[in-house]
């Protein structure tokens, strides 16, 4: 604790506490897993959307 200070951990817990607070534990999910990449400029077709639907619920 002493190489990141006890100033960093106090500060993180309390966002932490915050997003828990006010998102429950779907707010403190890693984002950057679910959000990468570029997001597409043209409509998904229904098929396309099942596939990507899919795909998450296997991953999940």
């Amino acid at each position: 604790m002493n190489v990141i200070g006890m100033k960093r951990i106090e500060q993180s817990a309390y966002r932490w506490k915050k997003t828990y607070e006010k998102n429950g534990l779907i707010g403190l999910t890693d984002s950057c897993r679910t959000q990468s990449g570029r997001p597409l400029k043209r409509k998904l077709t229904p098929f396309e959307v099942i596939k990507r639907q899919e795909g998450k619920n296997q991953v999940t």
